[in-house]
């Protein structure tokens, strides 16, 4: 067993001021106010049975972070504006290692992953699944045949979920 966690915090005040050199007049006039927290944790938990010629593994890893920001300036109409992301992963996992006579070694594994991501504009939750099988041989006391077949998932990163959008502010 084995557990993890950090907490992050920043926050941060500033004033950018503009104006025409000529007149004296104010061009913009800002002040910003910051405040982020981010919050981890991971922990895992794993247990093995051995046998004579073989073994199996079970276990859970979990990660759990969140991310928050507050912000406020003249684009908010110096309102508070908040701004949240989340990501859970919840892993569950079994492994067999066994042998078939003298030489032959085999692994079996599969693995469920519940993926969870969201912020303030979407969600996104799916099971992602992990087999996999590797068959091994010695040929020698040297030399060693291994065939591995496993299959993985490509998890869509928070920012590729979001509704990202661009703001151009004439002038500034």
């Amino acid at each position: 067993i084995y557990l993890v966690g950090t907490y992050y915090h920043n926050k941060d005040a500033s004033k950018n001021e503009q104006t025409d050199l000529a007149n004296g007049s104010s061009l913009l006039s800002d002040a910003q106010n910051k405040k982020n927290d981010k919050y981890s944790f991971i922990g895992e938990v794993a247990y093995t049975k051995k046998w004579k010629k073989s073994s199996l593994s079970l276990g859970y890893r979990g990660t759990f972070g969140r991310s928050t920001a507050t912000i406020s300036n003249v684009l908010s109409d110096y309102q508070d504006y908040e701004y949240s992301s989340a990501s859970y992963k919840n892993y569950f996992y079994a492994e067999y290692i066994g042998s078939l006579g003298q030489k032959l070694t085999y692994r079996i594994g599969a693995g469920a992953t519940l993926v969870t991501q969201d912020n303030n504009d979407t969600h996104d939750a799916r099971w992602l699944f992990t087999p996999k099988l590797i068959l091994n041989t010695n040929l020698s006391k040297t030399m060693s045949l291994q065939w591995v077949t496993s299959s993985s998932s490509n998890i869509p990163s928070i920012s590729q979920l979001s509704n990202n959008a661009s703001l151009l502010i004439p002038g500034v």
